[in-house]
């Protein structure tokens, strides 16, 4: 018993060090430049971070092609036999990583008892991350952050001059190809009530839409499994994940309110299966076209995701109500698709989707994938894709989902058309398909698959803390560097 509480002692010693050292790097950059004396904090958890990144293109392809492991090891021939049989002392090493939703009883993790205070921080965090770039003394000449940002001025700008209906066809026929006139709309009735700017307005999206994307997945999670502890931190992993570095980085606008519609729509998809009703129709089918209308390839794949797990829901026993679901919800989309282009002149999803693929489309691109993998995760968005503890903890995540669960099986059918497609895209087009996974739901289930499985001398609260500011670390050095050289 003294070795155990010696043991456990030491370990929480450890975390605690290395908990109070990510702390004192998060106020670095959190009051950056102002706090150098704790310069070597921050430059230590760079130099760890670097360290790592080299594995990510590893963990990448694992996390991706994950499921092709997970069908084989679960089926019945004698090829899966022998499978098993093989694998078995892995399998029976990642066994440990099972996820299990957490419980309000036995349950150490004490951080988790209040999950919508997490959310709560994770909208508030996701608003500041989004101010960052624009903090006078970083950004004196307020030079816009973003690099599609000016796209969304050159489409909207045109709109001001117009009438509401003359901008309304201009959204749905002309700027880009008529492919995302959600928002641009929704900017255009902001800036034509004469309260802000067409530049503030759109420097403003991030603001707006990163907290958004929290509180959209922290509904679908506590929808999806039934438990406001896993929304809770899925809600505060979103603040520090891709969805929000690399959105505001690369000004990923409408992809971001997409994403968020996205999530409305799958909560109302799986709400539908559980408790069918004629209003929940009726608001997944609205919840689709304006999915549809906010970004057309965030919309190709949560619609591919959601048809494949209807295809998968075989024993099921209200498969018929998803398949049902799905087909109805793709056939007017489509009808809605050709009455736009009938209607404005844009072209149609297929032919819009088709010319902005054949650049980076073909047998060239399957012949460099791994060159194209690399590009895509240190090349691109400057390298804010090559961090290799959302990839390991999405990983972990992968290994321990079932696919005889609901949820589950959706999430892995979200994995396995990102990665059918991957294959023969472009490195840029990869870098798109990779940033639509749903990585802050995956963090969530692989740090409490994780937390919930570890040594018992490892203090939970403090490892948990000590994973969540290594994140909070990740997404402050992220945004400060846009507009900042640190060291």
């Amino acid at each position: 018993m003294l070795k155990w509480t010696n043991r456990a002692f030491g370990y929480g010693l450890l975390l605690g060090i290395l908990v109070a050292s990510e702390a004192l790097s998060a106020a670095y950059w959190t009051f950056f430049p102002y706090l150098s004396i704790l310069t070597p904090f921050a430059q230590a958890d760079t130099d760890v971070v670097h360290a790592l990144s080299p594995l990510s293109p590893a963990l990448l392809l694992m996390l991706l092609y994950s499921w092709i492991g997970i069908l084989l090891y679960k089926h019945n021939n004698r090829f899966s036999r022998r499978l098993r049989t093989f694998f078995h002392p892995i399998v029976s090493s990642v066994q440990s990583l099972r996820f299990v939703a957490p419980s309000g009883s036995g349950n150490a993790l004490r951080l988790l008892d209040h999950p919508k205070s997490l959310a709560l921080i994770g909208i508030l965090s996701a608003l500041f991350l989004s101010i960052i770039p624009y903090r006078p003394d970083l950004n004196p000449n307020g030079i816009p952050v973003g690099i599609d940002l000016h796209y969304y001025v050159e489409w909207i700008a045109p709109m001001l001059g117009k009438s509401p209906s003359g901008a309304l066809s201009y959204a749905m026929g002309v700027a880009s190809g008529g492919s995302r006139p959600l928002l641009l709309l929704l900017v255009y009735l902001a800036v034509s009530t004469g309260t802000v700017s067409l530049i503030q307005a759109v420097e403003a999206l991030p603001a707006i839409l990163g907290p958004l994307l929290v509180l959209s997945i922290f509904l679908f999670v506590r929808e999806s499994f039934g438990d406001e502890k896993i929304a809770g931190i899925a809600g505060l992993s979103t603040a520090f994940s891709f969805y929000t570095t690399v959105g505001i980085w690369a000004g990923y606008y409408a992809n971001m309110l997409a994403l968020s519609l996205g999530f409305v729509f799958l909560t109302l998809l799986l709400r539908y299966r559980r408790r069918p009703t004629t209003n929940g129709f009726i608001f997944l089918l609205l919840s689709s076209v304006g999915l549809l209308l906010a970004h057309l390839w965030t919309w190709i794949i949560f619609l591919a995701a959601a048809v494949l797990f209807a295809a998968l829901s075989r024993h099921d026993p209200r498969r018929a109500l998803v398949v049902k679901a799905a087909a109805l919800t793709l056939a007017l989309d489509i009808g809605v698709d050709f009455v736009k282009s009938l209607l404005f002149g844009a072209p149609l999803s297929a032919q819009e989707a088709s010319a902005s693929i054949a650049p980076g489309f073909g047998l060239s691109q399957i012949l460099n994938f791994w060159p194209n993998i690399l590009n895509g995760l240190f090349l691109a968005y400057g390298g804010l894709l090559a961090s290799a503890l959302i990839l390991t903890l999405s990983l972990f995540a992968a290994l321990s989902l079932r696919i005889d669960n609901v949820v589950r099986r959706l999430l892995l059918a979200w994995i396995a058309i990102s990665s059918i497609s991957v294959i023969a895209f472009s490195y840029l087009l990869q870098t798109r398909l990779i940033y639509e996974l749903p990585f802050p739901i995956l963090i969530a289930i692989g740090l409490l698959a994780t937390l919930r499985r570890m040594n018992r001398d490892l203090n939970p609260n403090l490892l948990f803390l000590l994973i969540m500011l290594a994140l909070v670390n990740y997404s402050l050095k992220s945004v400060t560097s846009i507009v900042a050289t640190p060291f």
